[in-house]
């Protein structure tokens, strides 16, 4: 099982990168103590480096936006598998 933290509220921005990886950190370090030992981070590509940055725990599953969406596929790059592209009106990009 996967723990993810969802790294997008807007009060994150307040913060410093300093701060949100250590409160990164504590989210992997509480998981860990509970038994929870795959975690990873979800957040917006454009905040990687601005506000956060990956760690050895957390490589990041990274949400980005097209600009202009066009088309109605959902393309999900999986890990070392390949892109898998599904039919949605969501016009969005999940990069993994």
């Amino acid at each position: 099982m996967v723990m993810v933290v969802d790294f997008e509220a807007s009060n994150f921005q307040n913060l410093s990168k300093a701060t949100n990886n250590q409160n990164l950190a504590a989210f992997d370090e509480t998981l860990a103590a509970a038994g929870y030992q795959k975690t990873d981070l979800y957040t917006m590509a454009s905040w990687i480096g601005r506000y956060i940055d990956t760690n050895a725990s957390n490589k990041g599953w990274l949400a980005q936006w097209p600009s202009n969406p066009s088309g109605d596929a959902i393309q999900v790059p999986m890990r070392g598998n390949g892109p898998v592209t599904t039919g949605s009106p969501a016009n969005h990009r999940i990069l993994m």
